[in-house]
């Protein structure tokens, strides 16, 4: 039995040579330690690595379910501390984008998935997202899982909507925490319909969760030893960096 857990564990994507996948799995752990320093941001660059490396049509649904893991073991821990009402016109709109992603998704070149990731990663950096207020929690969920559908994530455009409730530190996380969550189960459940094969990323998965977490819990460790405003700079730089490559990639591959 263990030999044959053991060789599922082994299996991973043909495309992907063994320097590649020990790279995203120690990627997982330095975005993982970056998120737990500065909040947001790890999730950005884990994207951004993903479609460099992975198949156009991996990089979403594989996003998602490591960033789903990464919030569900968040939440676990502060279940109580959730704004309970933010719940249910939640779920609600993000049923009805991630529909409307989804067949939006299937209509797309996949060429143009690495132009909409580059182009979500500069409005992340610039902080270019508009504010909307609770009061509109239907069309919050609407449009950020339209857009987790398209562009792997829409954590800044969630967390400005959070921010907006005045909630406190642990609250704040909670509650940001269980709406990705939400989010992310939301595009798994999608690329599912569209028939994505997640099996051959599974042994990926798990191990760049594992490594994840490790990252999750040194992070929180040395966060106070580090000046968050010149890391958060570096961070910004190197997402800039990473975006204009993905962007002019993606053009310059569509119109060869």
């Amino acid at each position: 039995m263990y030999d044959f857990f053991f060789k599922l564990l082994m299996v991973f994507p043909e495309s992907l040579s063994s320097a590649i996948i020990i790279f995203l799995i120690l990627v997982s752990f330095i975005t993982s330690f970056i998120s737990a320093i500065v909040g947001l941001g790890g999730g950005v660059i884990l994207l951004g690595i993903f479609a460099i490396f992975l198949d156009p049509i991996a990089i979403i649904p594989v996003h998602g379910v490591v960033q789903a893991a990464s919030n569900a073991g968040r939440l676990i821990t502060l279940l109580g501390r959730v704004h309970t009402p933010v719940v249910l016109p939640f779920i609600l709109g993000s049923s009805i984008g991630a529909t409307l992603g989804g067949f939006t998704f299937a209509q797309i070149n996949p060429e143009f998935v690495q132009l909409f990731v580059g182009i979500f990663i500069i409005l992340t950096v610039l902080n270019l997202f508009p504010k909307i207020r609770t009061k509109h929690l239907v069309f919050v969920g609407i449009v950020s899982s339209f857009l987790t559908i398209l562009v792997g994530g829409a954590g800044s455009f969630a967390a400005a909507v959070v921010n907006s409730i005045k909630l406190e530190k642990l609250s704040h996380i909670a509650t940001l925490a269980l709406m990705l969550l939400i989010q992310h189960f939301m595009k798994i459940i999608v690329f599912g319909f569209l028939g994505f094969a997640f099996a051959p990323y599974v042994s990926l998965i798990i191990l760049m969760i594992f490594s994840g977490f490790m990252g999750t819990l040194i992070g929180r460790v040395l966060v106070v030893r580090l000046n968050e405003d010149i890391f958060r700079k570096v961070l910004n730089l190197f997402l800039i960096f990473l975006a204009v490559k993905l962007i002019l990639g993606s053009i310059l591959g569509t119109f060869k």
